[in-house]
């Protein structure tokens, strides 16, 4: 990985080619403002300067509570997407928060939106009331010549956690399924918390003090439940996709669960530098038990 040059994270493509157009995109997955605040989120999101912020535990709040809401300086939300009910435990209960949900914001100097949609991607049979959704939106980079067709990005948070890996056995096709509905709609950037490792021995390194493996290997189901932890990322690069190679803990539990994608034919490719935010901007896990992750998608 390597490291964004200045604070707006503009500088993130290799010098052949500053001529082409990119589309810096991040995803953040926002732990339901338990450890910051919606301001403070915000206040660190338009210092990050990213074109296009996709986020995860993002929260839709009552009508009349608005004003709490997560409204970023300099940016539109162009979609957002509704997930489960917001338990009234949660902090963000107390200001009207009632629902989880991701989002997709646009930098209004830099982008413009074609136009958007949502989809619930969960099988309610299978997840009752604790939905997944996945929130998309076709974007244009403004003043960007060699590309005319927009770019379709979707943000997506799959299912997991350790009420569901706890129960990964009937829970098991799940995964797998949600990432399909997401593909169905074939986002050209695909970003999320996707509750997946890239690899075996990375979900092995990470998962040894988690209370579901542990559970899992004393009955004998260690492999099937390494392979619920890879479902998300490996039915993504079944269909194709090109994971931005992060391997940095992009959780605060360990591993890398939190991807960016490139659908691969299509004429965009990832930026040599990329950021897992930790340092530079805010603490390592300050805001929140997730980093974000940032990449430049540039247009062939």
């Amino acid at each position: 990985s390597g490291h964004i040059d200045d604070s707006r994270g503009r500088d993130l493509s290799p010098k052949g080619d500053k001529k082409r157009p990119q589309m810096i995109v991040a995803t953040w997955n926002l732990k339901c403002f338990d450890q910051a605040t919606p301001s403070e989120i915000a206040e660190t999101l338009a210092q990050v300067g990213a074109d296009v912020i996709g986020t995860n535990e993002d929260i839709e709040f009552n009508e009349s509570s608005q004003d709490n809401a997560l409204s970023i300086p300099g940016y539109t939300k162009v979609a957002a997407c509704r997930g489960e009910a917001l338990w009234d435990s949660e902090t963000a209960y107390a200001w009207g928060g009632r629902w989880l949900q991701n989002a997709i914001y646009i930098r209004d100097e830099t982008v413009t939106k074609v136009r958007s949609f949502v989809k619930n991607i969960s099988d309610s049979q299978v997840v009752g009331d604790y939905v997944r959704c996945t929130a998309i939106a076709d974007l244009q980079i403004k003043g960007g010549k060699k590309r005319n067709l927009p770019i379709r990005v979707a943000a997506a948070h799959l299912t997991g956690g350790q009420f569901v890996d706890s129960r990964f056995l009937t829970f098991e096709g799940e995964k797998g399924y949600e990432m399909r509905q997401v593909l169905l709609d074939r986002p050209d950037v695909l970003m999320g918390d996707l509750n997946s490792y890239p690899d075996t021995e990375r979900a092995e390194q990470c998962q040894q003090a988690y209370d579901p493996y542990i559970d899992a290997k004393g009955a004998g189901q260690l492999d099937q439940y390494l392979g619920w932890t890879l479902k998300g990322t490996q039915e993504a690069e079944r269909a194709g996709y090109v994971r931005l190679q992060n391997f940095e803990n992009t959780s605060a539990y360990g591993g890398a669960v939190d991807h960016i994608y490139l659908r691969p034919d299509v004429s965009l490719k990832f930026s040599k530098s990329f950021e897992v935010l930790g340092g530079n901007i805010v603490g390592n896990f300050e805001q929140s038990d997730h980093n974000l992750v940032m990449v430049g998608v540039i247009a062939l």
